[in-house]
């Protein structure tokens, strides 16, 4: 399996549009084409606010490349976007991602791997330190992922980049009820004995393992499957 997100830089005033066409279009001939649809985002803070962030999933690069043939030649799709052009454009900018799964990773849209819904998603960007990838994906996948499950926090993807983005870098998203809880989960996962004594074993024996964290809070669209 494999992901690609894609991120629209949206040009002011367009949001509405463009949600109301994913929803209304773009995720029926998506799917129609073989596409999985696995979310819909947009950033609820800063200066990515006017962004549109979604995620699709493909068996493979080839299928990827078969899915997006079909949809250029796709009369539907062709017309929708016709017709949304006459508005002017929507998209200032377009950069897409791929993502490999994790060993560790649950199945985004698989509903055994939930912890209740998700109102509020978390998307977290880790540069590893060079050498360090496998000490910190040992503790994800054998502390950090058991203990978000513990404390409430749904563990909804994890991934490496491989196209368009650093390998180096550790991708994954979580789930919250709202920001209250985002705050309150993350305090008592914080304090968690079992968590403060891995990350010093980590510490002690690797060293600091990553040097920079992204976070972005996302709010899922109403189509969104993952939710």
């Amino acid at each position: 399996m494999i992901y690609e997100l894609r991120n629209y830089e949206l040009m002011a005033g367009k949001a509405p549009a463009v949600i109301e066409r994913f929803g209304q279009h773009s995720i029926h001939y998506f799917a129609q084409h073989g596409i999985q649809n696995i979310g819909y985002w947009t950033p609820t803070f800063g200066e990515y606010s006017n962004r549109w962030i979604y995620l699709l999933g493909y068996e493979d690069m080839a299928d990827r490349e078969r899915a997006w043939a079909e949809l250029a030649n796709d009369p539907v799709r062709q017309k929708v976007m016709e017709e949304a052009s006459q508005e002017g454009p929507q998209t200032h900018h377009v950069t897409n991602l791929f993502l490999l799964p994790t060993e560790y990773s649950p199945d985004p849209l698989d509903p055994s791997s939930e912890s209740g819904s998700a109102a509020i998603c978390e998307l977290r960007i880790y540069d590893i330190v060079p050498g360090k990838a496998q000490p910190l994906h040992e503790r994800f996948a054998n502390v950090t992922i058991p203990l978000f499950e513990k404390h409430g926090i749904r563990n909804i993807g994890y991934w490496t980049p491989v196209i368009g983005g650093n390998s180096n870098q550790l991708w994954y998203m979580l789930g919250y009820k709202s920001l209250a809880h985002r705050e309150e989960a993350f305090a008592s996962f914080a304090a968690d004995p079992k968590w403060q004594n891995a990350a010093k074993a980590t510490t002690e024996k690797h060293g600091t393992v990553t040097e920079k964290i992204i976070s972005q809070i996302l709010r899922p669209a109403e189509f969104s499957p993952v939710r």
